[in-house]
């Protein structure tokens, strides 16, 4: 082969290794001037070493890439290797299912991070030494801000958007993140959103909730926060069927997996228990948005003393089946903060101590449970489908033939 042969064949072989590591994101420099027809201005792969290329060297690669010959072998070529190169560097994972069959996987979910500073420090504590494995954080409230800068420290920590809607406490109280102009249906004649669930369905619109709630993911993704997933506050989106269509359509917008329960027998008997009242049609949404979801939900125990809820949450754990699992409880400190602001400091108090408590943790190892939080589900998460409003709401409007 002569001196110009191996040139152009060098050459080209390593502007086919640059268009690989550029899609699998490796550090190059780029290319410049190259355009869907095929021509290459200039090719500059980063290697280690110092590299000569003659004026004459280069101009000879030109000519190459400029005949008639190349353009269309070398896009197609080059669009091949980014196919394969675009798979290769897919996230680890991604194709592999939250739970194994047979295999009981357990998600420790903390709610209401955000609320206040007792909340937060002990949410941080259980998620970083105890068993809690995610949590979700309410973006409306005073404390968010702490949250949120603890969120972009630890990168790694599983935390989703706890969707707030109520602001249930007679003494500390918080209003919309959108403007109160924009959502008067949601807010109460002081200007707070509405403390029970029942006056945000009698008075708010669907349209009033979507504005609500995509401000809320809006300003949380603006502080730094890369939320795993969509929950949420007391239950609000669950409570009419238009406000759960724009949770859905929310979460299949923005590609973060919304807190459901796959269709089948076990969600109607958990959705009955806690008086959700959707339509088979609504049910099946998640599902049909490529959304992943829960096999089984346990929103809370009773229990007024440690010991009574103690031994409630061991029954639980003790009764997990095969599949994704998720338990809900609520963390505190004991401290005058948590005390002032609701009566049901104890109960998060001690739920925080069950679960940082080793004998717990203990309990889950003997019985094979494993431990797991919602980055797994975010795997499985179809990519994001940013819609018009006409046709996302056409996309999930109720089909006639539904039996509701």
């Amino acid at each position: 082969m002569d001196s110009r042969r191996r040139i152009e064949t060098k050459t080209c072989r390593e502007t086919f290794e640059l268009e690989t590591n550029r899609v699998a994101g490796r550090a190059i420099r780029p290319v410049r001037g190259y355009s869907s027809a095929g021509s290459i201005d200039s090719v500059s792969v980063d290697r280690t070493g110092p590299r000569d290329h003659s004026k004459s060297q280069i101009e000879k690669v030109r000519n190459m890439f400029s005949s008639p010959r190349f353009p269309t072998f070398l896009g197609l070529t080059l669009q091949a290797m980014s196919l394969a190169a675009a798979a290769a560097a897919k996230a680890p994972g991604a194709e592999t299912p939250p739970a194994a069959p047979g295999e009981t996987a357990l998600i420790v979910h903390a709610d209401d991070l955000g609320m206040c500073h007792s909340a937060n420090a002990a949410g941080m504590k259980a998620l970083e030494t105890g068993i809690v494995t995610s949590a979700s954080v309410m973006v409306p409230c005073p404390w968010f801000p702490e949250m949120a800068t603890w969120a972009r420290r630890h990168p790694k920590a599983d935390l989703g958007l706890h969707l707030t809607l109520t602001s249930e406490w007679e003494g500390y109280r918080w209003g919309p993140v959108a403007a109160r102009d924009r959502v008067p249906g949601l807010v109460d004649p002081d200007g707070y959103l509405w403390g029970r669930v029942a006056d945000v369905v009698r008075h708010a619109s669907a349209d009033e909730v979507e504005v609500e709630v995509r401000a809320q993911i809006e300003r949380a993704l603006a502080a730094g926060m890369r939320p795993t997933h969509l929950d949420t506050h007391m239950g609000t989106l669950f409570a009419s069927e238009a406000f759960y269509r724009v949770y859905i359509r929310l979460s299949r917008e923005y590609g973060i997996p919304a807190m459901t329960l796959k269709p089948g027998p076990v969600t109607r008997k958990v959705m009955a228990a806690n008086g959700v009242k959707l339509s088979e049609e609504a049910i099946a949404l998640p599902a049909r948005y490529g959304i992943p979801g829960l096999d089984m939900l346990y929103t809370g125990v009773e229990g007024k003393t440690y010991d009574e809820r103690k031994a409630a949450w061991f029954k639980v754990l003790d009764s997990l089946r095969p599949g994704v699992n998720q338990i809900i409880i609520h963390v505190a400190g004991n401290d005058p903060e948590i005390q002032h602001v609701t009566h049901s400091w104890r109960n998060r108090w001690n739920e925080f101590r069950i679960f940082t408590d080793p004998e717990t943790r203990d309990l889950l190892r003997k019985r094979g449970i494993r431990l797991m939080g919602w980055r797994p589900m975010h795997e499985q998460m179809s990519p994001p489908r940013p819609a018009g409003r006409g046709q996302a709401r056409k996309d999930d409007a109720p089909k006639t033939d539904v039996t509701q």
